[in-house]
């Protein structure tokens, strides 16, 4: 496996998974489907477009892909947007070495809140964040 930078040719695995992940978001479990079909595409999109993202891809076939971190960087934290590996390679730390290849401080924001996050308590850290914390409208503001 590698970690690559995101390519336009990876937009619809992506926006694929995000899509299908969203209603195991908190802020999901209240969208019906259509909805978050019509409205997230194009969200995604210019997330992709104005941040930094990565894919976790087979190391002799780069574009099959096992999962994806899509985020951005402000002066005092990063910002992660979504954080995703396919189900079935789940468990293999695909999600830790793309947190790896993404992370530059030590505090993080996370603008969805999947079902997968483990920051329920203030004393958990999310992977190796001293700090992070939950702002959904950091998804909207790229600076």
């Amino acid at each position: 496996m590698i970690i690559r930078p995101y390519e336009p040719q990876d937009i619809a695995f992506v926006t694929d998974a995000w899509i299908r992940e969203i209603p195991a978001t908190r802020q999901g479990e209240y969208l019906q489907g259509g909805v978050v079909k019509h409205y997230h595409p194009p969200l995604i999109k210019r997330a992709l477009l104005l941040g930094s993202s990565f894919v976790a891809a087979d190391s002799e076939d780069h574009t099959v892909l096992f999962g994806f971190i899509c985020g951005h960087y402000r002066k005092d934290e990063d910002v992660i947007h979504f954080l995703y590996t396919k189900k079935a390679f789940r468990g293999m730390g695909i999600a830790t070495e793309l947190i790896k290849r993404f992370k530059r401080m030590d505090k993080l924001a996370f603008t969805h809140y999947s079902r997968h996050v483990k920051v329920r308590r203030k004393e958990t850290k999310f992977y190796n964040y001293p700090e992070s914390y939950f702002n959904p409208y950091l998804f909207f503001k790229v600076d």
